[in-house]
């Protein structure tokens, strides 16, 4: 009896050791073929840079770098590089469905890395927007965003770009913060509810909100009339938690 039992336990956990070898299998699988779609789209990028593309309403004639890619798909809005991390990524905009990309990739197929994507009540050129993108384990999409949670790697890449259809950018980070998302009678302070145009008392409440929470003071803190980009992604130090990294238009 008892050994019918054992082998039977034996078997159990067998078929769970091969059921959870398969899946994340499967799951490595599909993140690698993601990340290699990705890799291809910046291969492009340099690729455009080294040849003459058709200029698009209001791009400056010597910069043509992502035409393609916009051609390719309207909905791509950007392109951001930090450098030292794994996120080099294309940005998505879909006014009408914020959380598109959400769950797919560039080409609109499904996708459980998604696309990074700027959410609503923002655009790329607001006073504030906010640049959403997945915590993957593998450490693909905002994966290494975390890095911010160093002083000491804010101090190493204080700067990161991020590309439009029309011009480039560099952003300055300012602030790090671990935060969550509130329930829906809780008071405080919402980040996720602030991008657009801004009053000036918006504005102040905001990037001081952002500066006084910041794991490390940076010595900055934008003054009204700058431009303000935050990229957010999940934290897994608490229930609904978020880690966001904060930059003002450098340039």
């Amino acid at each position: 009896m008892f050994n019918r039992i054992l082998t039977v336990l034996l078997l159990l956990f067998l078929l769970i050791f091969v059921f959870s070898s398969t899946m994340a299998v499967k799951e490595w699988l599909q993140g690698k073929r993601e990340q290699e779609t990705f890799e291809k789209l910046s291969s492009t990028i340099i690729d455009e840079e080294n040849k003459t593309t058709d200029v698009l309403p209001g791009q400056d004639e010597e910069y043509t770098a992502y035409t393609d890619l916009y051609e390719k798909n309207n909905d791509f809005a950007a392109w951001i590089t930090i450098p030292n991390t794994n996120i080099d990524y294309p940005v998505m905009l879909t006014p009408n469905e914020p959380e598109y990309y959400l769950y797919r990739s560039f080409d609109k197929t499904e996708s459980s890395s998604g696309t990074p994507f700027i959410g609503e009540g923002g655009d790329i050129n607001s006073d504030v927007f906010i640049i959403y993108g997945h915590n993957m384990k593998n450490d693909t999409m905002f994966g290494t965003l975390d890095f911010y949670a160093k002083e000491e790697f804010f101090h190493k890449t204080p700067v990161f770009t991020l590309n439009t259809v029309n011009e480039k950018r560099k952003y300055k980070v300012f602030a790090a913060v671990e935060t969550r998302v509130l329930y829906q009678n809780e008071e405080g302070f919402r980040y996720y509810e602030q991008p657009g145009e801004l009053s000036e008392k918006e504005f102040v409440d905001l990037a001081g909100w952002l500066s006084e929470n910041s794991l490390y003071d940076t010595g900055i803190t934008p003054i009204y009339g700058e431009r303000i980009l935050i990229l957010s992604t999940c934290s897994y130090n608490t229930q609904n938690g978020r880690f966001i990294v904060a930059a003002r238009l450098a340039e």
